[in-house]
């Protein structure tokens, strides 16, 4: 009896020291991962640290005859700082060094070429201006604890100041706004080839019919050339930014038959990524792995080789249908919202020279290499998006001062867009990138992101290249208030199976991407800049209810 019973305890027992054992397992292996990560970043520093201090220091490199030297000679600035992926194996590390070598580059050949430029009694003032205020100059991301180490100002005491915050420097404005050039890994923008850009006279693919996805296997007569399978995305999600689409990005992924690609939801290829201007959502080890398959970043190869994790896993999920035949239904996604309005250098582009208003958009090379593609875009009232995205956009670094600094911009990015409409068709301002270089320049935050409100124009231009069949309109009050309603739409529209109630909770029950803080949203936008942007954009919205025959794309509310 006494037998038994201390069996019953022990069996009883068992479980909670299960999982305390785990518990303390699970902690071994986070501190075994801490100490690898600090250990990593120590080797990883002191080769950088001598580098960069040598090159960095005020005194040394800023010095009138270094300046001189460079700018004569030609040197390059990073000869004995090469960058190697594999030098270290903490990627949020390897990002940083790499965003920020690329921005210390730009703003240091800026500096030469005004100090070039100036006369020997301005160079001081110039230097003293650059040093003040730019950031790169004055910062490094090896500054503060970030790594697991105290003393990792490698830039020593010769800086004006040391970052307090590294994510905020790295997600500061000016990131959006300069074009962060490839230059250090790929030699292809060196000089704009418009061979390598030309889309519209490659040659189509042919399509495996066994998989519902875009799919091919590589041979001699497709771009890429390795037998292996290949593929692109079935649908896009193009769009507008703040609009939800990341939410929606993230609640569509969990559909069992979406895979999604390897790098986190938009690869921004069309609008960024080829023209040599990096886009932050893509792993640098990645970018490398292709390039070192000596795939042209600005050749669709490229942009097909980005999607060759979701070919694996659709090829790994087949399936028999009625004629005992091997078919495969699942499918992948690309969704960067920059495709719809950012249209990066259309007028050099095979196809567009020598006019005012582009003859091919990135819809129109996204329907020739893809012309099955179906295309899902979210609209949202232009007025409180545009505000919304300033201040995700600024970080919220301007406080309670942010609406008046919004109010500012809104009133000469307006008149620009006047002055433009007063001499040339609207399609011609809203594609103009001169328009919106100058408007950069002039530090205005939401120079790109006023583009993307011109719907109409967009929505015209996408349906003359797709068919409506082939595009789903969402508004984002629709999806907000009636998202189970609206996910069903999808999935009919993208034909993949509808999910059990289970499965749809738990995609419900995810946390909201991207939703403004509490903070940022306790900084409403000027009642006088809503009025002055809800008259401005009336014409526009007019002009997109009608084309999309729904009163509700008026936005009154």
């Amino acid at each position: 009896m006494w037998q038994c019973t201390a069996e019953r305890k022990t069996i009883r027992k068992s479980p909670r020291i299960f999982i305390v054992i785990s518990v303390i397992f699970c902690i071994f292996l986070m501190y075994t991962n801490m100490n690898n990560s600090i250990s990593t970043y120590t080797e990883f520093q002191p080769t950088y640290k001598r580098k960069v201090t040598n090159m960095t220091q005020k005194s040394d490199f800023f010095s009138k005859d270094n300046v001189l030297n460079y700018s004569t000679d030609n040197v390059s600035l990073f000869s004995n700082l090469d960058y190697d992926p594999k030098a270290v194996n903490n990627s949020r590390l390897e990002n940083d060094i790499f965003e920020w070598l690329l921005d210390f580059k730009t703003d240091v050949n800026d500096t030469i070429t005004e100090l070039t430029n100036a006369s020997e009694i301005e160079k001081k003032s110039v230097l003293t201006t650059k040093l003040t205020n730019t950031p790169s100059l004055k910062h490094s991301p090896f500054t503060e604890n970030q790594y697991g180490n105290k003393d990792t100002d490698i830039r020593g005491q010769t800086y004006l100041s040391r970052v307090t915050n590294w994510m905020k420097f790295k997600n500061r404005p000016s990131f959006g706004k300069q074009n962060l050039q490839l230059l250090s890994l790929f030699p292809f923008f060196n000089t704009f080839n418009k061979s390598a850009y030309d889309i519209m006279n490659m040659e189509p693919l042919t399509f495996d019919p066994a998989y519902k996805n875009p799919c091919f296997k590589g041979t001699d007569s497709t771009p890429i050339k390795d037998g292996q399978l290949h593929c692109l995305p079935y649908f896009y999600i193009i769009g507008v930014k703040k609009s939800g689409t990341s939410d929606l990005y993230s609640r569509l992924r969990r559909h069992p038959e979406i895979c999604t690609p390897s790098f986190p939801k938009e690869s921004q290829w069309f609008s960024r990524f080829r023209f040599g201007i990096k886009a932050f959502s893509m792993n640098v080890r990645k970018i490398h792995a292709i390039f070192q398959r000596g795939i042209d970043p600005r050749k669709v190869d490229f942009f097909i080789s980005l999607f060759d994790s979701a070919a694996s896993c659709i090829q790994r999920s087949p399936s028999r249908d009625v004629h005992d035949s091997l078919h495969y239904n699942k499918i992948t996604v690309e969704a960067s919202p920059s495709t719809l309005h950012m249209q990066t250098k259309w007028e050099m582009l095979p196809g567009n020279e020598n006019i005012s208003e582009p003859r091919y958009t990135n819809f129109n090379y996204i329907k020739h290499i893809t012309p099955n593609a179906k295309i899902i875009i979210l609209f949202r009232n232009p007025t409180s998006r545009l505000y919304s995205d300033f201040l995700h956009s600024t970080g919220g670094k301007y406080g309670n001062s942010s609406a008046t600094v919004f109010h500012k911009d809104v009133i000469e990015i307006i008149k620009a867009y006047k002055n433009c409409f007063n001499h040339f068709s609207h399609r011609s301002c809203v594609y103009n990138n001169t328009l919106k270089s100058i408007l950069r320049d002039k530090r205005l935050d939401i120079a790109e992101s006023f583009n993307a409100g011109f719907y109409a124009v967009f929505m015209k231009d996408l349906l003359s290249v797709f068919g409506t069949s082939q595009i789903l309109p969402i508004l984002m009050s629709d999806y907000v208030t009636k998202m189970k309603q609206t996910l069903e739409s999808v999935f009919d529209f993208l034909d993949i199976s509808s999910v059990g109630s289970l499965a749809m909770r738990r995609i419900l029950n995810l946390k909201t991407k991207n939703v403004s803080t509490k903070k940022r949203r306790s900084w409403p936008m000027l009642e006088s800049t809503k009025t002055i942007l809800d008259d401005f954009f009336r014409p526009f919205n007019e002009d997109m209810a009608e084309v999309m025959k729904d009163k509700r794309y008026l936005f009154l509310d």
